[in-house]
């Protein structure tokens, strides 16, 4: 006898499930991960002020640093901050668990970069200097320990002004042969354009780069904006952000790509230039990653109806959009109809893109968005929602977002950002999420070869049928740990899933049970 069973599908942003006691659990993937910090989320208030992240990194023993921005009680400084593995401040890191850096006006954090030799390179812009009024590009780079490496320009810090210009640096990558390239934006307060710098290890501008070391390039007649950086393994630069083509206010994802000697490269897209119109109205570009066989991830929104959404880019190693990625070389996700922005991604050992940033739900606050995609371009179902998970940091009617996000070696997942715990005060977040679904279950062995699940993953239906000689208990739940199903199971039962989400089946006899695992894609 079949009994036919409507599940309906929901998927919670982050779970963590008890499926029949303390010696069986399973981490969805995209749950926080209870291991780090108890609940997956670390909340670091350093001040009464403005406290934020924008970018994280990991060293080579695990321990986790965090690009951010410190209120002094003055002025806002760079700031580097460090955690343990298990998401706890690390106090063997200048003492008290950060290291900053004072540029001499308020000053905003954007990227950091780790060298070969572990120092860290911070970049991002500064409000006032000596020399000018204008904002100007900040570098500061930071020994291991937390103190400023004053080989670096003498104090391990450089501000470069842009005279005339107002301008800002938002990523930092290093070649392989130790020299620092930054991209940004520079102003002459009517438009802005794409601005490339690139440094020598020793602090000063690379005049090898364009004859004095920066490159400013114009993609259209209004404003540019760049957000990322890469270097391809022939040393090629390729930048990336938004681009208004006209004064009309349409937004287009914008790319450049340098040689070596900061010249543009012609081979790319004829020009050196792509612009990529996905949507009627606003497009961003907002990241940008390699793959290993060279082709080019870019991370942004489209605007495709009356909201934004999260959206991946693949292009070929010419410029031209990649078609074997989504039929298109284009993908989004759209979360219940309201806005969703990422900001940055990574790309994880099995090649699957993850992105991070927030979620708008247009009517009290933002959320964390950590989203993640297929190596064809489609959305990884078994990962949150249809591919989405969001995080609500503090519980509040007020913004969180995600800007950075990092792979670890074991393939957990790394975000950081900030929130705003409603009292005016703007506090650093890091959380940690699964990358994989598991199970742990101490009474594994009765695993009944009469239990079977066929098939799974499906792209349609499946059956969970018992065909042992007992009666045993079945259990199905979903992914928010709501039991869908409960019935005895007799010779020949099967129940149907038909609705697309992951499931957890468990079969119990007195106190002997088994968990598998269900997909409907």
């Amino acid at each position: 006898m079949t009994y036919p069973t409507k599940i309906t599908y929901a998927v919670l942003s982050s779970l963590f499930l008890n499926l029949g006691g303390a010696d069986t659990s399973f981490a969805q993937a995209g749950s926080l991960d209870p291991t780090f910090s108890t609940d997956g989320i670390v909340v670091q208030d350093f001040s009464t002020g403005l406290d934020d992240a924008h970018d994280i990194a990991i060293q080579s023993d695990g321990k986790i640093l965090v690009a951010g921005r410190y209120f002094n009680g003055t002025n806002i400084d760079f700031t580097l901050f460090r955690f343990n593995t298990d998401g706890t401040l690390d106090l063997t890191y200048n003492s008290d668990g950060l290291a900053n850096a004072d540029l001499l006006g308020i000053d905003y954090t954007y990227a950091l970069e780790i060298q070969s030799d572990h120092k860290v390179v911070v970049v991002g812009c500064t409000e006032a200097t000596p020399l000018s009024t204008n904002m100007c590009i900040g570098l500061v780079r930071f020994n291991s320990d937390g103190t400023l490496d004053t080989s670096f320009d003498g104090d391990g810090v450089v501000v470069t002004d842009l005279v005339g210009l107002a301008a800002n640096a938002r990523d930092v990558r290093i070649q392989s042969d130790g020299k620092i390239v930054v991209a940004g934006s520079s102003n002459d307060g009517i438009t802005a354009d794409y601005v490339t710098l690139r440094y020598n290890p020793d602090g000063s501008l690379d005049n090898t780069f364009d004859g004095d070391g920066m490159v400013i390039t114009n993609l259209g007649v209004d404003t540019d904006i760049a957000e990322g950086l890469c270097i391809q393994s022939d040393g090629k630069i390729i930048v990336v952000g938004t681009t208004v083509l006209d004064f009309t206010h349409s937004f287009d994802i914008g790319m450049v790509r340098y040689n070596t000697d900061g010249s543009i490269d012609n081979t790319f897209d004829t020009d050196g230039i792509v612009i990529q119109d996905v949507a009627l109205d606003a497009d961003a570009g907002t990241g940008i990653a390699l793959q290993t066989d060279g082709k080019i991830l870019v991370s942004g929104s489209v605007t495709l109806s009356s909201d934004t959404d999260c959206g991946i880019l693949r292009f070929n190693t010419d410029g031209s959009l990649d078609n074997t990625f989504d039929s298109d070389g284009i993908n989004s996700i759209d979360l219940f109809g309201v806005n969703q922005e990422p900001l940055d991604l990574a790309v994880q050992a099995d090649g699957k893109i993850v992105l991070v940033g927030y979620h708008d739900d247009l009517v009290s606050d933002n959320d964390f968005l950590v989203a993640r995609f297929n190596t064809d371009g489609s959305a990884d179902i078994t990962f949150g929602t249809d591919g989405l998970v969001t995080t609500d940091i503090t519980g509040t009617d007020k913004g969180d977002v995600g800007f950075g996000i990092v792979i670890q070696s074991d393939g957990k997942i790394l975000a950081t950002g900030y929130t705003d715990d409603g009292a005016s005060n703007v506090q650093i977040v890091v959380a940690r999420y699964s990358d994989t679904g598991s199970v742990t279950n101490q009474t594994a062995e009765f695993y009944l070869e009469g239990f079977s699940i066929f098939p799974n993953p499906s792209t349609g239906e499946v059956n969970v049928q018992w065909k042992g000689k007992d009666n045993v208990a079945l259990q199905v739940f979903n992914s928010l740990g709501q039991m869908v199903i409960e019935e005895q199971m007799t010779n020949s039962s099967a129940y149907v899933l038909s609705k697309k989400g992951v499931y957890f089946a468990k079969i119990q006899n007195g106190e002997k049970y088994c968990i598998q695992k269900i997909v409907i894609q």
